[in-house]
C-alpha cells in the first residue's frame, strides 16, 4: 500500500497589501488597496488589505467604485519589485522543510512535506511553525490547508483566513468538503459547472456520488479527474521547487487576472537568471544529481539524507 500524503496549501494573506504595509507600518491596519493610477478611468484594485475587504472592496474592481464602498481607503501604487522580494523570502522559508515545493503564484504554493514527518510530528505541527516564522521573521500572515491531495489542501487554506491552519484529512474530508459547492474546487470553471447544475450537481459531495458512465457522456475523460478529486483519490505529485518550469514569456511580469485559476507570475527561483539557459542548467542538475550552482536546493541529498534519519 502507498505512504498517504501529507500536503500543505499556503496561501499568504492579502500579499500585495500585506507587503505595502511592511514597506510603510503606518499603513498596518487601515483599509488599504494596492491599485493602477486612480486619475485614469480603468484603474483597478490589484489587491485589499483585511480591513478594506471587510467593507466590500474586491480585487479587480475600479477604484471608484471601491472609495463608493470604503469613503477612507487609502491607494497606494504597486510595488512588483518587492512583491518579488517577499515572495522569495517566504519560498526560502518553505524550503527549509522539504524540496517539493510547487508554485502555484507569487503568494501561493504546495508542499509534501510527508518524508519531514520524521523530524516533525505532523503536518499540523509544520504548518504552524511556518505561520509563526511568517509573522514574526517576514512580517507576512498565511492560511495553510493541510490534507492529503493538493486539492483538499487548496480548500482547506481558503477555508479560514487571515492567518489560519485547516486540516483536512480522512476522517473529516466529507463533512468539512462534501458540503461546499463544486465551483470551489480548483479544475472546475464556469462551463463545467453548468453542466454540473444541469444533472442537479451543485456540492462536492453531490460529485463524488455521480455516476461515471453519465458524466462522461457529458463532460469526457475529465469526468474520472473530477469524481477521484472529489473522492479524495490523487496521483499528481507535487514538483520538486527547482524543476518548475520558468515562464517562457514576461517572466517578469506580475498581474492579477479575473480567473483564480490562470495567473502570470515569476517564480521566486527564475534568480534573475537566463530563462533558457537556467531551465536547462537546472535540469541537466536535476538529471546528472549535481548542483547547478551554490544557491540552488541540493533536492537528490536532501532525500538521501531524509531516508537515513
Amino acid at each position: 500500500m502507498s505512504e498517504k500524503k501529507v500536503i500543505l496549501h499556503i496561501d499568504a494573506n492579502n500579499f500585495y497589501a500585506s507587503v505595502e504595509a511592511c514597506l510603510n507600518p503606518d499603513l498596518k491596519g487601515k483599509a488599504i488597496a494596492v491599485s493602477g493610477d486612480p486619475e485614469k478611468r480603468h484603474g483597478i484594485i490589484l489587491a485589499k488589505s483585511e480591513l478594506a475587504k471587510k467593507y466590500g472592496v474586491t480585487t479587480g474592481e475600479v477604484i471608484w467604485q471601491a472609495q463608493r464602498k470604503c469613503p477612507n481607503l487609502i491607494l497606494v501604487p504597486p510595488h512588483h519589485n518587492e512583491y518579488v522580494k517577499f515572495s522569495k523570502r517566504l519560498f526560502d522559508v518553505y524550503t527549509q522543510y522539504t524540496d517539493r515545493v510547487e508554485p502555484f503564484s507569487i503568494d501561493e504554493c504546495w508542499l509534501d512535506v510527508t518524508h519531514s514527518l520524521k523530524l516533525f510530528k505532523s503536518g499540523e505541527a509544520i504548518a504552524e511553525e511556518i505561520r509563526r516564522r511568517a509573522k514574526e521573521e517576514i512580517g507576512v500572515s498565511v492560511s495553510i490547508g493541510v490534507s492529503f491531495t493538493k486539492i483538499f489542501s487548496k480548500l482547506g487554506s481558503d477555508m479560514k483566513k487571515p492567518d489560519a491552519t485547516t486540516v483536512i484529512n480522512e476522517d473529516n474530508y466529507k463533512t468539512l468538503v462534501w458540503k461546499l459547492p463544486v465551483r470551489d474546487m480548483m479544475g472546475i470553471g464556469g462551463s463545467t459547472e453548468e453542466t454540473l447544475k444541469k444533472l442537479n450537481v451543485t456540492t462536492i459531495g453531490g460529485l463524488a456520488h455521480t455516476n461515471r458512465d453519465l458524466l462522461k457522456s457529458h463532460i469526457g475523460i475529465l469526468a474520472d479527474k473530477l469524481i477521484d478529486a472529489a473522492l479524495g483519490i490523487e496521483d499528481e505529485e507535487i514538483r520538486y521547487y527547482y524543476d518548475n518550469r520558468i515562464p517562457e514569456s514576461s517572466p517578469v511580469h506580475l498581474c492579477t487576472a479575473p480567473s483564480r485559476k490562470y495567473r502570470s507570475f515569476p517564480y521566486p527561483a527564475a534568480r534573475h537568471i537566463d530563462a533558457r539557459r537556467g531551465r536547462s542548467d537546472l535540469y541537466r542538475a536535476r538529471r546528472d544529481g549535481s548542483d547547478p550552482n551554490e544557491k540552488t536546493l541540493p533536492s537528490r541529498e536532501f532525500r538521501i539524507y531524509m531516508d537515513k534519519i
